[in-house]
């Protein structure tokens, strides 16, 4: 039996830069949490997140909420909703497919707008 040896790994090497360094220091100390701006996005992140969820047919709705928002398992949410697991995946999956379309173009829309 013949064994197969493990490729090494090649590292690339940067030059010494000062200037990067000092500039990598200097952004990873901002705190971004402050930024007024980033709140007001977040709360109308989460209010287009609310009504894309709320537009959601009452099929979807359920299992997208048990699963991505309860976080409960595939089969907790089966028995729950008393439908099959496989039903549970593909419900899961055309309603993600939903909201990913409408926060998509929620997002393309405000992406123009800037």
């Amino acid at each position: 039996m013949m064994k197969l040896r493990k490729k090494k790994i090649k590292y690339a090497e940067f030059p010494d830069n000062p200037d990067l360094e000092k500039n990598i220091e200097q952004k990873a100390l901002i705190d971004w949490s402050q930024d007024p701006s980033l709140h007001m996005h977040n709360a109308e992140v989460k209010k287009v997140l609310n009504n894309a969820i709320n537009e959601l047919s009452e099929t979807y709705r359920p299992v997208f909420v048990l699963r991505d928002i309860e976080q409960l398992s595939i089969k907790e949410t089966a028995k729950i909703l008393d439908i099959t697991e496989e039903n549970v995946k593909i419900r899961l999956r055309r309603a993600r497919m939903f909201l990913r379309e409408r926060l998509s173009n929620y997002f393309s829309e405000r992406n123009t707008s800037l």
